[in-house]
């Protein structure tokens, strides 16, 4: 009898891994899982879209205003810019005014003057007021305390024969004396010649400048007069003003 198993399904063994087919009257009567529907049109706000169209309009309002700011703010600045060139020129003062480097006008007088904004333009203001400045060094023996100023009595008195070169500061007069000075300058800057003066002079220097000129008149007032007229200080500072005014006009200051 013969042993073969009966003839297989038609199809082959792959048949048999398939799922059976659904029944058509299940696959009519189960729900959809997808659900299809219309686009949300402009005039309508109901739902999930018509709140993003809402946060989209307020967003894009709230950008509107930051725009609008921020076109004020550069329009104030730019206003502010242009008159940052507005300075005030000072009783006492005078003005000079520059452009691009160069001076535009060399005697603005006190008030309200306008120039170009830094770093394009600018208005250098230039004081005429006297200055007072002392010379107590140069020409007077070293010490500490009053009795360094005291007078020829009691200098004479405090036991110092001699002087120290190095130290003590004296003028020798024509007649070979030696005296002492301690001087007291008082200059004021040309209002008329405020432009030769910015020219020629820098003012971390100008200090520096009066006294050099103010020792050299001195030095050579003292070698031109006897030491009795030394002593007498009109004779000293008509010589020693000329001298030191001959410097700073030869500086063209």
């Amino acid at each position: 009898m013969s042993q073969l198993p009966p003839n297989p399904p038609q199809g082959g063994l792959d048949d048999q891994s398939k799922p059976p087919a659904a029944s058509p009257a299940l696959v009519r009567n189960r729900p959809a899982s997808v659900q299809l529907r219309q686009p949300a049109t402009a005039g309508d706000t109901s739902g999930s879209s018509g709140g993003a169209d809402q946060s989209t309009q307020a967003l894009g309002d709230a950008l509107k205003v930051v725009y609008r700011f921020l076109q004020f703010g550069m329009v104030v600045l730019v206003v502010v810019f242009l008159f940052s060139g507005l300075k005030s020129v000072k009783e006492g003062e005078r003005g000079i005014r520059v452009a691009f480097g160069k001076a535009q006008a060399n005697d603005l007088t006190p008030g309200f003057q306008l120039s170009l904004p830094q770093p394009m333009g600018d208005i250098l203001k230039i004081d005429t007021g006297n200055r007072n400045i002392t010379e107590n060094d140069q020409f007077w023996p070293a010490g500490s305390g009053a009795s360094r100023y005291a007078d020829d009595t009691t200098l004479s008195r405090s036991g110092r024969n001699n002087l120290d070169p190095i130290q003590d500061g004296f003028l020798l007069t024509g007649d070979l004396g030696m005296g002492h000075a301690i001087v007291s300058v008082s200059y004021g800057r040309d209002p008329d010649r405020v432009y030769e003066f910015a020219r020629a002079i820098h003012p971390d220097a100008e200090q520096a400048i009066v006294f050099g000129s103010v020792r050299r008149g001195i030095v050579r007032a003292a070698a031109s007069v006897t030491i009795d007229q030394f002593r007498k200080d009109s004779v000293m500072q008509a010589e020693a003003l000329r001298v030191a005014q001959k410097s700073l006009d030869d500086l063209d200051a």
